[in-house]
Formats: C-alpha cells, structure tokens, sequence
C-alpha cells in the first residue's frame, strides 16, 4: 500500500485524472511551467470582492491526518487485486449498465449471472471489506487502486441487479446496502476530489438500486432524520477534502519560499523538486517575486468561498471561487508574480463538484 515516501503530493508538474464516472469524464489537469496562456486568461473570473490580503491565521482551514487502525482498513485488501483481474470486457460490459444505472435498462439476467458467478472470488472479497473501513492516501504516497474499488463495486451491484430481477428483493437489497457502504469507507477518509467522485459513484449506484427495490416494496426506506443525517455527512466530507487541499497549497507555497518549511510529510518527486528550485533561482534575483503570504491567502479566500457553497440547497447558484489576482504571464516583473502564477493555474475550481454530490443527496431524498 505504501511506497518510501509520505507526505502532501505537490502538483507543480502535472497532475492528470480521467476517470469515467456516471457516463461522464471528468478531466482534471494542473500544470505550471506549460500551462497555455488562453487556458489561464478563461479560467480566471471577475470575483474581486474580496481585497484584504493579510492572512493572520489559517488554522480554520488547515487539517491533517488521522490514521485509522490497520487491523480494520480494507486497503491492503484491496491492493492485492490486480487491476486486469475483470477483463476489459467485461469492465465494459459493468460501465455500459452500471456506469449510469436504470431502473429502465437493467443489465441482461443470462449474462450478469454467468458474470457474476466468474467472478465469485471478488464478491466474496467485497462481503468481506463492506463492513470495514478504507484508507488510503496518495497524496501520503501510498497505492490506492480507486478503479478497481470502482470495478468491484459495479460488479456487486450487477449481483444486487440479479437478485432484484429474481424477485430475491432481501437480498439485493443488502447487496446494494453494501455497495452504497463501500462508497462511504471511501468518502470518509478522503483526502482529494478523487476520492470523493469515486465514493459517491459508489453510493449513488447503491442508491439507485435501493430505490428501485423499495418503489416494488413500498412503505418507508429512510426516515426524514436518516436522511439528514447521511447529507449531512456528505458534506461534512465535501468540506474535510476542500481543508486537505488547502493545506496541501499553503504547505507547498510555504516550502517555496524557503527549503527549511518542508512538512516531514509532503511528497516531492525529482520533477517537483527542480521546478521548486526554479522558483527559488527566480526568487533570489528578484525577492518580491513571491510573497508567501498573499498567495496563501488567494487560496485561503478561494476555498473559503468553496466551502460555503457545499452548505447551499442543491439546484442553487453559487459564487465563483475563482478570484482575479490580475495575473499576466508576461509580467514577469509583478509584485508577487510567482505567487499569483502559482495560484492561477494551480487552484482547481471545483464548483462543479457539488452537482455530484447533489446527485447522491437527492437519491437519498427520494428513499
């Protein structure tokens, strides 16, 4: 699960995530020295509203983490699945049904059933993690193989599909159950939006599921309390992840401006390294290049406009979180230039983020 190194991953170079989730593609890049100037011109919005950029304390942000008991985290489990243990038609096969699940278009019985027994052994692994819990970090270095999580977990929910359509409605019920709490072991140690997005593929999967066995029995799923509750901790978990990405920055702009602000657990490959002592080279010929300070508080200011979005109704409108810190790329002789290049093309706007989770919540709501 683990390689030599642990720590906040710092994404100077390049980080890239496609992941195929719910029939979309979510494409998330951050690049630094390359980043085209158009890209950065568009991405920048007209929030000028907030101007005060002293940062006397950060703490209300800043989080860490908390290792949960390795004799209960399902990680290790889960590393020791190959990544082509489902074969790539069969992966297709669970994305083309479950990747965006219907009531209206359930995957055919003869062929989930011939699937579901080939893979036995993974189901058997699945039942045997649903009721732990799950972490694993890649910005602490580690291995964690969120696609297979995710392959497992269709795979699961094609079996709760086949009980549903024998009319087994108990036990599809508690094999969606368990989907939707593998999601959860997911999201609730999630350190990045890529854990987030892949929980809640899980839990509105199960959720889907659940809704369509509870519209054949009837009565009451969830009471109005349950319901809260469960929103409630989606958010909650929403808010943690946008505080870990936060932490991530400001610990990364703090080691910029001096090689002696190093976390003991921030993550640096060769590339990130050399790119940092670039910055430092620049620095030191011009020293109001960067003002650790300011540029904290663009990502302080940022992610604080995020996190009060998570709290607002879904189908809201929310603020941008994107601040104009009037960043040109051919003003190489701006106060702060570095800190606001840093800022522009790193901070990633995830407002968006929420329409997925209101995805979830609103399943939930409709138990």
């Amino acid at each position: 699960m683990k390689n030599s190194q642990k720590g906040f991953v710092v994404p100077l170079l390049i980080v890239i995530v496609v992941l195929v989730i719910g029939g979309g593609v979510y494409y998330f890049s951050r690049k630094v020295s390359t980043y085209p100037i158009n890209k950065i011109q568009s991405s920048v919005s007209d929030q000028t509203g907030i101007t005060n950029s002293s940062l006397p304390t950060d703490n209300d942000l800043k989080v860490s983490h908390t290792r949960i008991p390795e004799s209960n985290n399902s990680a290790s489990t889960w590393n020791s699945i190959s990544a082509t243990t489902i074969v790539k038609s069969d992966r297709d096969f669970l994305s083309k049904y479950l990747g965006n699940y219907s009531s209206k278009n359930l995957p055919p019985l003869g062929q989930s059933i011939s699937m579901t027994t080939k893979y036995q052994n993974l189901l058997n692994i699945f039942d045997s993690v649903a009721q732990k819990e799950y972490q694993c970090s890649i910005a602490l270095g580690e291995i964690c193989p969120l696609g297979t999580i995710r392959d497992v977990s269709e795979l699961a929910a094609l079996r709760a599909t086949v009980l549903l359509q024998q009319q087994k409605l108990s036990d599809a019920k508690s094999t969606a159950e368990n989907v939707v709490l593998v999601g959860k072991q997911i999201t609730a140690n999630a350190d990045d939006i890529i854990y987030l997005l892949v929980g809640w593929a899980s839990q509105k999967l199960g959720y889907g599921i659940l809704n369509t066995i509870h519209q054949k029995q009837g009565g009451t799923y969830l009471t109005s309390d349950a319901k809260e509750k469960l929103v409630s901790i989606l958010r909650q978990e929403h808010k943690k992840v946008l505080q870990f990405m936060y932490t991530g920055y400001a610990n990364m702009v703090n080691y910029i401006s001096s090689p002696n602000n190093k976390p003991a657990d921030m993550v640096l490959d060769p590339d990130g390294e050399e790119q940092i002592g670039t910055y430092r080279k620049e620095i030191a010929k011009s020293p109001n290049a960067l003002n650790p300070t300011k540029t904290k508080k663009f990502f302080y200011d940022s992610f604080k406009i995020a996190i009060a979005n998570v709290t607002l109704p879904c189908g809201t409108t929310s603020a941008s979180s994107t601040i104009n810190v009037g960043f040109n790329i051919e003003n190489t002789q701006d106060e702060n230039y570095i800190g606001k290049k840093i800022y522009t093309t790193l901070y990633p706007a995830s407002d968006s983020l929420s329409q997925k989770r209101c995805e979830v919540e609103n399943l939930i709501q409709s138990l």
